[in-house]
């Protein structure tokens, strides 16, 4: 059996359902945030040889533990275990049991995960990524977190700059109808009038790397899908091809041998099955790692250039 953690909406894992079902795989969809109205019974223990034996009864399915034999990991949030909701303390003690349940039985299963969240927890450190990938030998742009006014002036004096998200968090507003996240911006004088407002938080920053195209590169297991996307075609997307994602023309290609073999050790290093990577190339061929995503989107590529990145996720899940 082959468990999918998702939320109820996500195409993504729509498709890799879809491209199990093709290989006969029998699937079990779960979405944590749901778990306290939908969990019915969750029962385990440990056996002689340390591996687990039970039961887990998710709406009307019932899953024997023993015979997970993969997971795919797209959602891993507890939001009815946040104190902020309002709950008494009994109610608020009865979901964060629940969440640490099933998050002990999780880390318990003896199976393959497509990743491991507490893995991804860990490649989720930007800054971390380019530490990793710079002592594995990739071009990785200058970095500089701070919320010192005078330290971003002395950093941007001789080179353009930009300023990227640092959290992955996309924060609703309080109508709940429109969402805020912040794409990588090339830092302006105007900006640079506006020093002050930098003191409330820190911020991340790197030099900007002048670039003839981006690339994305998905990985699944041993199966590599690299795409070079024309970012500088429109002037909005010369910093941040997301801009205006969807309208790219792109084209799938091979990577230099190099670059395949670091991004494999970089995956390698964070125990990583799946990784969407960023790179942009200059105007003189050299790739500049930007960022490894764990969680990274496919669909736009896959369904653009007819890339089997599904079909290899659900190999990966059935065949490893």
């Amino acid at each position: 059996m082959i468990w999918v953690l998702a939320e109820d909406i996500d195409s993504h894992a729509d498709m890799v359902i879809h491209a199990l079902q093709k290989r006969g795989a029998e699937v079990l969809r779960i979405n944590p945030e749901r778990l306290d109205e939908r969990l019915r019974e969750l029962s385990f223990g440990l056996e002689a040889n340390g591996k687990i034996a039970g039961q887990l009864t998710y709406l009307n399915r019932r899953a024997d533990l023993a015979e997970v034999d993969a997971v795919f990991c797209r959602n891993y949030y507890f939001p009815f275990a946040e104190d902020s909701l309002g709950k008494d303390a009994d109610d608020l003690l009865i979901s964060k049991e629940l969440k640490a349940a099933f998050m002990s039985l999780c880390e318990c299963l003896d199976c393959l995960w497509v990743n491991a969240p507490w893995d991804m927890d860990i490649c989720e450190n930007k800054a971390v990524q380019m530490q990793v990938a710079r002592r594995l030998g990739f071009l990785v742009p200058e970095l500089l977190i701070t919320n010192n006014p005078e330290s971003l002036q002395e950093f941007s004096a001789s080179q353009d700059v930009v300023v990227k998200q640092l959290s992955n968090i996309c924060v609703f507003a309080e109508n709940g109808d429109s969402a805020k996240a912040l794409y990588t911006h090339l830092i302006t004088p105007e900006d640079l009038e506006h020093l002050e407002d930098l003191k409330l938080s820190p911020a991340f920053f790197s030099n900007f790397i002048d670039k003839e195209y981006d690339v994305r590169v998905t990985v699944i297991g041993k199966k590599m899908f690299a795409v070079k996307i024309f970012s500088q075609v429109f002037d909005e997307s010369k910093v941040d091809f997301r801009r205006k994602e969807g309208d790219h023309e792109m084209e799938a290609f091979e990577l230099p041998q190099e670059i395949t073999d670091k991004i494999m050790r970089l995956l390698q290093h964070f125990n990583l099955q799946f990784g969407a990577l960023d790179f942009a190339v200059d105007r003189e061929g050299r790739y500049w790692f930007l960022e490894v995503n764990s969680e990274g989107n496919w669909l736009w590529m896959e369904s653009a250039l007819d890339l089997p990145i599904s079909d290899a996720i659900a190999y990966q899940l059935t065949v490893s």
